[in-house]
């Protein structure tokens, strides 16, 4: 599989370690875009990309905030294409993207409720019902059982129908010899 195949397209197997890679990659990146953009808010992907497009042309946004932009969104685009087709390893739909990735954008903003961080309170965090706290510990155990099923568990053997097993090498072979050769001795 190509670089670009690997990155974009939703099609397709990948292994563990091809998830292992793209969850380093998806770690160094907001990194190195902090090191590049320091000016930039440190805002969610798809918070900036919707500020950008919706203030940009009036604002004169800076170039950096349109070059983080694109690279969020484009971040964005080829998690979603390597978990599908992490997914797609695991013998999984679609449908599973949902829920393994909203399910911790749901469970950090209840947390971050719970906490005030969202509604800018400097006081006490507000005191919530305990069913809250219940919801967000099942959706937390969720988040858990998505990093095991993607990072940890081992994809279908060989091949199922989203196409054959990412471990097994397609090595060309030689064309076996028709019949069976004859040994030639020189008289």
């Amino acid at each position: 599989m190509g670089a670009i195949r690997f990155l974009f397209s939703p099609h397709g197997r990948i292994d563990r370690l091809g998830m292992w890679i793209y969850g380093v990659v998806s770690v160094l990146v907001p990194l190195i875009e902090g090191a590049l953009f320091p000016a930039a808010d440190n805002t969610r992907t798809l918070g900036r990309a919707v500020s950008f497009i919706v203030y940009w042309p009036a604002a004169g946004a800076p170039v950096y905030a349109f070059a983080a932009t694109a690279l969020d969104l484009t971040m964005l685009w080829v998690g979603l294409a390597i978990t599908l087709k992490r997914l797609h390893d695991r013998g999984k739909s679609a449908g599973w993207l949902v829920l393994m990735w909203l399910t911790p954008y749901v469970a950090e903003y209840l947390a971050l409720y719970r906490l005030g961080m969202i509604t800018g309170s400097t006081s006490a965090p507000p005191v919530l019902p305990g069913w809250l706290l219940i919801v967000t510990m099942f959706l937390g155990m969720v988040s858990l059982w998505a990093f095991i099923e993607l990072y940890l568990r081992r994809g279908e053997a060989g091949t199922n129908q989203y196409g054959p097993s990412p471990l097994i090498w397609h090595a060309p072979t030689k064309a076996a010899p028709a019949g069976p050769q004859e040994k030639v001795s020189g008289d």
